[in-house]
């Protein structure tokens, strides 16, 4: 989370931009003393724990991970099932999901000035490129719903057991 309210604030001034963390955890003071001494702290809202994330990816443009480990995470999946454009660091499992430049952007893990990048990218599509790539997103998860993945397993468990000897 540090990375990108880092990233964040490296957006060119006047970028209209507003950061939405949720969450809450040990970390969140320290978080929010990083967003005061960057100046952030108007732009950036830290909403501690939440219920249900749903208003919140209502409102969104853009759904941003910055994990050097969680690829297809549930937040992921849940944020493009809403068409809401990931930004996320190329980790295993993210290359399944998001299609670079179609259905999301993806920045190197770690990479502070990537995520600043592509966070920058994705605020200046237009409104067009920004549906299209919501659309995207969302078409995309659809490849893992319960439905879908059920039936996938169920296929290759029949095909298993049609092939024995």
């Amino acid at each position: 989370v540090d990375q990108t309210i880092r990233a964040f604030a490296a957006l060119p001034p006047g970028t209209p931009a507003r950061l939405t963390i949720l969450g809450d955890g040990p970390c969140r003071e320290e978080l929010e003393a990083l967003s005061r001494r960057l100046g952030q702290h108007e732009r950036i809202v830290f909403t501690g724990a939440v219920a249900d994330v749903t208003p919140y990816l209502r409102e969104a443009d853009i759904y941003v991970s910055t994990s050097m480990s969680e690829g297809m995470s549930n937040a992921l999946l849940e944020a493009m099932s809403h068409a809401v454009i990931p930004v996320v660091s190329r980790v295993s499992g993210v290359a399944d999901v998001v299609e670079e430049g179609v259905a999301g952007l993806v920045f190197p893990p770690g990479d502070e000035s990537g995520l600043a990048r592509r966070l920058e990218e994705s605020l200046v599509m237009t409104r067009e490129h920004r549906r299209a790539t919501g659309e995207a997103a969302q078409a995309a998860v659809r490849r893992f719903s319960l439905d879908r993945v059920a039936e996938c397993h169920l296929s290759l468990y029949r095909r298993l057991i049609e092939s024995r000897p």
